[in-house]
């Protein structure tokens, strides 16, 4: 009963072919979302863990966490076509609830390694981002879990190649990154005689003034123009309180894929 309860309130999706952008794009023209079947949906797979207390049992969160997988990329793309932002947090809330769910999984003592983007981990509380009400993983922890319990490690380079597409869902290439602006950690970083190192910031580092003010900070995500590198690229940053360590590799060369 409940499966075919579950497929019919998925179907609203059928007819978008896998397009998440189709979707959203309808949404925005038509009014219509299938946002309400998906809360049915999450809502009575949460009710169906609580009834046969199941909060630790594999399939059923398997089960309830691809339907929150589903009823939040709804979320995301609805709001992407209208909100930048809210549907950035949007996002962001997902994965941050993902995280605490395996940990409440796996038990009190449980650790994990979160892997993400420097936007992503990066605590947003130590950019200008926060100000404009951006909220990512690496502030989220830190303020709900409490700053020692929380280790960000950050990621740079100044030059060399990373694969990336000139828009969401293009092709993935070979691109070549053009050194850091000046001034940029990453320009300031590449003139030291070290060309791969790390760096571990603690409380003294977190106090010294000239380490803590702002200085551009290169992102470069899956989408990347490499002719608006200094443009579209860098976020202002003090880097001892956005990370607690920092590791910095010269020149990088890209993945291989694995056919």
């Amino acid at each position: 009963m409940y499966h075919d309860e579950i497929q019919n309130k998925l179907q609203c999706f059928a007819r978008y072919d896998r397009n998440e952008w189709a979707y959203a794009e309808a949404v925005s023209r038509e009014g219509f979302s299938c946002q309400q079947g998906l809360i049915e949906v999450s809502n009575l797979l949460r009710t169906l863990v609580t009834t046969n207390n199941a909060f630790r049992d594999n399939d059923f969160f398997q089960a309830e966490q691809n339907a929150l997988i589903v009823k939040n990329a709804e979320d995301y793309y609805r709001l992407a076509i209208g909100d930048d932002l809210t549907s950035w947090n949007s996002r962001v809330q997902h994965m941050w609830l993902s995280v605490k769910r395996l940990l409440y999984f796996y038990g009190a003592n449980s650790k994990g390694i979160v892997w993400a983007h420097n936007t992503h981990v990066g605590d947003s509380r130590a950019t200008p981002m926060y100000s404009q009400g951006v909220v990512n993983i690496g502030s989220l922890s830190r303020y709900e879990l409490g700053r020692w319990r929380v280790f960000v490690v950050g990621f740079s380079t100044n030059e060399g190649q990373v694969l990336a597409g000139n828009s969401w869902g293009s092709t993935v290439e070979k691109m070549q990154i053009p050194s850091g602006v000046k001034g940029s950690y990453e320009d300031i970083l590449s003139k030291l005689k070290l060309h791969n190192f790390y760096l571990l910031f603690d409380h003294k580092d977190r106090k010294n003034p000239w380490l803590n003010q702002y200085r551009k900070h290169r992102a470069i995500g899956v989408v990347y123009n490499p002719k608006n590198d200094a443009l579209d690229n860098y976020v202002p940053s003090i880097l001892p309180q956005r990370y607690d360590a920092f590791i910095f590799i010269r020149r990088t060369n890209p993945l291989e894929l694995i056919e």
